[in-house]
């Protein structure tokens, strides 16, 4: 099979439209022509998040997908890559990879996809994400605000969408790899492709231990824990209905 080629980003928004009108921004800034497309579920803002995203996607810099409630950070972006899915049905030319970002990051190198993506085929790898240890969980994870996938290879029925949880990204993560996708990790913030403003939103009032990411040359940083890190039960995957007939969209490999 044939590698992807070109990248479309798909983020989640809930009631923060400055920062995803920075994601935005930065997005266009550094990766230009190379960027196909961004998509966003908003859940259902109502911090005038809608409107920023509708004027910009009326501008051609995204396309929008407004829930009318807050489906979850999880399911909203498994929203996100059955819609995806379904257009490339009918879209010839080579599938993409799809780059999930929080919508509280920000691209700060304009080679940010372009070596994800090296990194990706020089290991031979589906999933691309920054790995640390999860010290709840007791094992090394893929961190939640950004993730490069192979749609042909981690969007598959027997996967499972995105789940709901404290840690969706995480866990879909383990499910891809325990049904065989290679992933590897990549310092997605540590080198500095971007920036994950998550930090800033934990409350001063807590005072929370940072704790250490490794990373595959061994080189170890801190990451200051963000929302989506705090320990929760882990959630069963959700009986999620991706279209009208009740059959999961596969992004099916071209032959």
């Amino acid at each position: 099979m044939e590698p992807p080629s070109g990248v479309i980003v798909a983020s989640a928004n809930y009631n923060t439209k400055p920062l995803i009108a920075r994601l935005l921004w930065s997005l266009h800034h550094f990766l230009g022509a190379e960027l196909g497309a961004v998509l966003i579920v908003d859940n259902g803002s109502t911090d005038g998040s809608v409107e920023l995203l509708q004027a910009a996607a009326d501008a051609g810099l995204c396309q929008l997908i407004a829930n009318d409630q807050n489906r979850q950070h999880g399911p909203a972006l498994s929203q996100a890559l059955s819609h995806l899915a379904h257009a490339q049905q009918s879209r010839p030319g080579p599938r993409p990879w799809v780059w999930l970002l929080d919508s509280d990051c920000i691209i700060a190198r304009a080679d940010a996809a372009s070596r994800a993506i090296a990194a990706a085929n020089a290991s031979n790898a589906s999933l691309v994400g920054e790995s640390y240890w999860n010290r709840w969980n007791d094992e090394h994870r893929f961190a939640g605000y950004s993730l490069l996938l192979d749609p042909a290879q981690a969007w598959r029925a027997e996967i499972g969408a995105i789940p709901d949880g404290g840690d969706p990204i995480g866990d879909f993560a383990k499910s891809c790899q325990t049904q065989g996708v290679i992933a590897h990790s990549f310092p997605f913030a540590q080198d500095g492709f971007l920036i994950h403003r998550g930090a800033a939103r934990w409350p001063p009032s807590v005072n929370a231990p940072k704790r250490p990411i490794r990373t595959t040359n061994g080189r170890k940083t801190t990451m200051n824990p963000t929302f989506n890190s705090c320990p929760m039960p882990k959630p069963a995957m959700p009986n999620w209905s991706l279209n009208s007939t009740g059959r999961f969209p596969i992004w099916a490999p071209l032959r």
